[in-house]
């Protein structure tokens, strides 16, 4: 897992400007001043990580703690939840424009 880099002149982008850039689909580089494309597709891989990794934590949780309640498992997924929150940023490309 790495943060994304930008496409033309291989800026290595730090996590909070990666976050920045979450909601944008176009973005310019700091550095070489080209623009590039913020891909999101790794993001379904994340998420379905999460999910299985969930899954697996609430079936050892009430395997091996038998007395586990509702809210310890609830807030065993929010933990997991707030995890993949923050990893996002290491799950998006950049890419460079197409030309037209």
């Amino acid at each position: 897992m790495k943060l994304p880099v930008c496409p033309h002149c291989h800026t290595v982008y730090r996590y909070g400007e990666v976050r920045r850039l979450l909601f944008h689909r176009e973005a310019t580089c700091y550095h070489c001043q080209k623009r590039f494309q913020v891909k999101k597709t790794r993001c379904l891989l994340l998420l379905l990580i999460w999910a299985v990794v969930c899954i697996a934590v609430n079936i050892l949780s009430l395997v091996w703690i038998g007395n586990i309640t509702l809210i310890g498992i609830f807030i065993t997924n929010v933990i997991l939840a707030v995890l993949a929150i923050l990893l996002t940023p290491f799950f998006i490309r950049f890419t460079a424009n197409e030309q037209r």
